[in-house]
């Protein structure tokens, strides 16, 4: 299903105390057409507004309601609720790959704690795919895709804090389509 780290917990539950109404559940939404931190909306409703097409479940002292087609685009996913320099809101994290290799673990980590949240304030969104002998390949999205600063993004950012945090990575590759992106950051002038 969906599961939700601790903190995020704690402020859901938090959130609810203060909503009017005791019979409240927490709406969770992917919106297909958009990407990164856009992409999931949560929010609270009535109980009594749940469709015949919602799917609810016990998140460990709150209900959450999801639309069955939703649900599968999020399976896996994590909730977590974060607090950076751009402030602080619930964020959809995605499954984590299903990579044998024991750096994935450290990668991933670099990813979510210090990659996505810079890439994020611009719409994107960075993707561990795969790791082979000691290169590694990432997927950019949302504002990243398309855009015409990816190349700098990805050498003097993204490769120097994963070969900080994981010293045997030689080459880290971007394996994005960035020919299909349709929301990049920057674009340049024409």
């Amino acid at each position: 299903m969906l599961d939700f780290t601790e903190k995020a917990k704690e402020e859901i539950l938090n959130a609810l105390k203060a909503e009017e109404g005791d019979d409240q559940v927490l709406r969770v939404e992917v919106n297909p057409e958009e990407q990164g931190v856009n992409r999931h909306s949560l929010y609270f409703i009535p109980r009594s507004e749940k469709t015949d097409k919602d799917e609810e479940f016990d998140a460990g002292g709150f209900a959450v309601v999801v639309e069955a087609a939703s649900l599968k685009m999020m399976e896996g996913s994590t909730v977590d609720f974060m607090v950076s320099a751009q402030g602080a809101g619930f964020k959809v994290l995605p499954p984590k790959p299903k990579l044998d290799d024991p750096r994935a673990g450290d990668i991933q980590k670099v990813l979510e704690e210090k990659i996505n949240p810079g890439v994020a304030m611009h719409g994107g969104f960075v993707e561990l795919i795969d790791i082979k002998d000691d290169r590694v390949f990432l997927k950019l999205g949302g504002g990243c895709q398309g855009c015409g600063m990816v190349d700098v993004t990805l050498k003097q950012g993204i490769t120097t804090m994963i070969k900080e945090a994981v010293p045997n990575i030689s080459e880290v590759l971007d394996v994005t389509d960035h020919a299909s992106g349709t929301n990049p950051y920057y674009q340049p002038g024409k």
